[in-house]
């Protein structure tokens, strides 16, 4: 921190290391977190530590001025949108593009009760019976890289899922990918509907201005914000599930003016590298700011 040039640090989840770095007065403390959700992550009252908040767009300033006290998002908070979506990714799949393609990104059952979103135990095995079955869809199925770690019989619905995926691959027109890769944003491009639940997979998806359902937890004690894109998004309960087909077909033949109005308020302008300039010009601003260390 002494011996550079540093003018802005970026953090991009709650760690307890961070507060090493934050004692340095010199450089712009920016939290940039790793997606746009409405978990009660996002308005952890371990934002007011940092000089910047990088946030997508209006929803989430009014989301910190709803839960977080002496703190002003019109001083603190930077709307970039999602620079995510302007970055070129490459498949390392192939699909059937006669086919559409859906992508179930479930989260993981969470290490506390009021974070229990995931749904692949509760909705997964339906949702993906039903869609083997059909075989109309391409399926890319994406579990969250921690299922399993609280709950066993989490992780076993995730292997079970991944086992029937892997059996009917081969003697189906469909692809059915079990995605375990290094690499989040080329599922973007390539699907052309999302199943997931309440996490930053949801706002990732919604930034791309197509059609998705957000699972509804089966847990009582999972905290849920009255958010507009809940509100807004179709909920799939777990009776659901097994509809999904029906469900998909309808949402990929509507014209909906209320997800487009919906994306805009989450994320602004998403046309063509609008995110990816506002991230820099943002960026830029703060680098050239004066700095404490410059006085």
């Amino acid at each position: 921190m002494h011996t550079q040039d540093l003018r802005v640090v970026f953090y991009v989840n709650q760690n307890i290391r961070n507060f090493q770095a934050l004692r340095f007065n010199g450089p712009n403390h920016v939290f940039i977190c790793h997606g746009e959700s409405e978990k009660a992550y996002m308005w952890s009252n371990q934002l007011k530590a940092y000089d910047y908040v990088f946030s997508a767009g209006e929803a989430a300033k009014d989301r910190l001025a709803k839960h977080l006290r002496n703190f002003d998002p019109s001083e603190r908070c930077r709307l970039i949108g999602r620079p995510q979506i302007d970055v070129n990714y490459t498949p390392p799949v192939t699909v059937n593009n006669e086919l559409p393609t859906l992508l179930y990104a479930p989260t993981w059952e969470g290490d506390r009760p009021s974070m229990n979103y995931g749904s692949a135990l509760s909705h997964g095995e339906l949702l993906i019976n039903a869609l083997i079955k059909d075989g109309g869809f391409n399926i890319i199925f994406r579990p969250h890289p921690r299922s399993g770690m609280s709950a066993k019989p989490y992780g076993q619905a995730v292997e079970r899922i991944r086992k029937r995926l892997d059996a009917h691959d081969d003697t189906s027109n469909a692809r059915f990918i079990f995605d375990d890769s290094a690499h989040w944003g080329w599922q973007w491009s390539i699907a052309d509907f999302c199943v997931t639940d309440i996490s930053a997979v949801a706002y990732d998806f919604l930034a791309t201005g197509k059609p998705l359902f957000v699972t509804a937890p089966v847990s009582g004690d999972a905290t849920i914000d009255d958010s507009p894109a809940l509100r807004q998004v179709p909920a799939l309960s777990a009776q659901q599930a097994d509809e999904i087909v029906r469900l998909a077909h309808d949402a990929l033949n509507s014209n909906d003016r209320q997800l487009r109005e919906l994306v805009e308020y989450y994320f602004g302008d998403i046309s063509r590298g609008a995110s990816m300039q506002r991230f820099i010009a943002e960026t830029l601003s703060l680098v050239h700011e004066d700095s404490i260390a410059d006085r």
